[in-house]
C-alpha cells in the first residue's frame, strides 16, 4: 500500500491550498470589518491542524487493515471541513477575476475615487457579507448528508422482458446490491437497514456485484453479522470487484471461502445453474476486469451454458458491456456496479445528472441493446468522501418477465 503515499500527500497538499485560499479571503473580510484578531488567527491554526489530520487519517485509512470507528468519524470531520470549500472556491475565483479586470480597466482609464465609486464600494461590502453568510449553506448540506445519506436508501424497480424465460416460471425476482465498501461504514445500522429491506422483498435470488471492502478483509467485521442474514429462495450469488483485489491473494481467498461457507456463492469465471422446479436460470460471474486489472475470463465463465435459456452475467465493471458482451457473447442480462452513480448528482426535468456520466458511457440504471440488457446498480457503500448527495444507496429489484413474441 506504500504506492498510495504520494497520492495521499498530493491530495492533502491540494486541499491545503484550497483551504489557504478560502482563509486568505476570510482574513481580508475580517480585517475590513475590524474583527478581533482571533477571527483571523484561529482559521490559520485550523488550516495547519486539518492538513496534518487529513494526511494522518488518509494514511491510516489506506494502510490500516481495519479502520476503527474513531478513524471513520475523524475522516467524516475532515470531509465536512474540506468538501464545502470545493463549492466556495469557484465563487471566490470569479470574484477575484472580476476585481482583476476592473483594476486593469480603471488603470487604463485612470479613474479616481468618487462618491459614485464609494457607493459601489459600500454595495460591494454588502455583497461580500451576504456571500460569507451564504457560504454556510454548503457546510450545512455536507453535514446533513454525511449523517443522513447512508440511511436514505432507494429501492428501484425494473421489469426485464426476455423471450427465452421459461414459460412456466412466471415472474422471477432478482434483488441486486453492489459496492458495499464495508470499510466506509461508521456503524452497522445503515447496512442493517439495507438487509432488512432486502428480506422484505422476498427475492428469488440476491446478487452482490463486487467491491465488498476498500482494502482489507477485516473491514467486513462491521457488516459481517448482517451480511449473512440475507435470504433468497434460490440463493445468493456474487462476483468480485477491483477493490477486493487490493488485499493480498491469501486474504482474498479467505474472504471468498468465508462467503462460500456462509451461503454466498462467489462466481469467479464460472457459472451456476439455478433450477427453480419450473424452469432454469443460468448465472455466470467473472472476476474483475478494469482499473488495470485483467482477471476476467468471459468464455470460461459462460462455458457450457444453454443459449436457449436465460443467461445472467455478474460483472463488476460496466465498461466490459461494450468491449466484451454486446453483439459478441450470448448474455441476456449483465449486472454491474462500480460507478456508484458518481455519488454526487441531481435530478432535473425527470432526468438524473452526475459527473459519472462524463467518465462512463453507461453509468447508472438500465440500458438495452437489441435483446441484451445491462443494469448498473448505484451501490450501497461509498469511497472517497463518506457521503452521497442526490445519488443515494440503491437496492435494485429486477423482475424477469416472459416476452411474448406477437409477430
Amino acid at each position: 500500500m506504500a504506492k498510495f503515499i504520494p497520492f495521499i500527500l498530493i491530495l492533502g497538499l491540494m486541499l491545503a491550498i484550497l483551504d489557504l485560499y478560502v482563509v486568505y479571503h476570510w482574513n481580508k473580510f475580517a480585517k475590513s470589518k475590524s474583527m478581533n484578531k482571533l477571527f483571523r488567527t484561529i482559521p490559520m491554526v485550523l488550516v495547519l491542524s486539518f492538513f496534518i489530520l487529513n494526511i494522518g487519517i488518509s494514511y491510516i485509512r489506506f494502510l490500516s487493515p481495519s479502520p476503527n470507528t474513531i478513524i471513520m468519524v475523524l475522516y467524516a470531520i475532515t470531509t465536512f471541513w474540506y468538501l464545502p470549500k470545493i463549492v466556495i472556491v469557484p465563487f471566490l475565483l470569479i470574484k477575484d477575476l472580476i476585481s482583476f479586470v476592473k483594476t486593469i480597466i480603471n488603470k487604463i482609464r485612470r479613474k479616481k475615487t468618487s462618491p459614485e465609486i464609494e457607493n459601489l464600494s459600500s454595495r460591494r461590502e454588502f455583497v461580500q457579507t451576504t456571500g460569507w453568510a451564504l457560504a454556510a449553506i454548503p457546510f450545512a448540506s455536507i453535514g446533513y448528508n454525511i449523517l443522513k445519506s447512508p440511511y436514505n436508501i432507494k429501492t428501484i424497480r425494473e421489469d426485464i422482458f426476455l423471450y427465452n424465460l421459461p414459460e412456466h416460471l412466471g415472474d422471477f425476482k432478482i434483488v441486486q446490491i453492489s459496492d458495499l465498501h464495508a470499510g466506509s461504514y461508521i456503524s452497522p445500522n445503515a447496512f442493517r437497514q439495507i438487509v432488512f429491506n432486502i428480506n422484505l422483498l422476498d427475492p428469488d435470488i440476491v446478487v452482490l456485484t463486487g467491491d465488498f471492502v476498500n482494502f482489507h478483509r477485516d473491514e467486513l467485521k462491521i457488516i459481517r453479522d448482517d451480511l449473512y442474514k440475507i435470504h433468497a429462495k434460490f440463493g445468493i450469488y456474487a462476483c468480485l470487484g477491483n477493490h477486493d483485489h487490493y488485499m493480498t491473494d491469501d486474504l482474498l481467498k479467505q474472504m471468498v471461502d468465508e462467503f462460500e461457507n456462509n451461503g454466498i456463492r462467489v462466481l469467479i469465471n464460472e457459472n451456476q445453474i439455478v433450477n427453480t422446479g419450473k424452469g432454469v436460470i443460468q448465472i455466470a460471474g467473472v472476476d474483475n476486469q478494469g482499473m488495470n486489472q485483467k482477471f476476467a475470463d468471459f468464455d470460461k465463465a459462460l462455458a457450457g451454458l444453454n443459449e436457449n435459456e436465460p443467461i445472467i452475467l455478474l460483472c463488476h465493471d460496466p465498461t466490459n458491456w461494450d468491449s466484451e458482451i454486446v453483439g459478441k457473447r450470448k448474455v441476456d442480462l449483465m449486472l454491474s456496479g462500480h460507478t456508484h452513480g458518481g455519488q454526487f448528482g441531481f435530478n432535473a426535468f425527470n432526468k438524473e445528472y452526475s459527473f459519472a456520466s462524463m467518465v462512463y458511457k453507461q453509468w447508472a440504471g438500465l440500458y438495452t441493446e437489441k435483446d441484451q440488457f445491462l443494469y448498473i446498480n448505484r451501490g450501497v457503500g461509498m469511497t472517497g468522501p463518506p457521503l452521497r448527495i442526490g445519488i443515494y444507496p440503491e437496492i435494485t429489484v429486477l423482475t424477469l418477465k416472459r416476452e411474448l413474441n406477437l409477430a
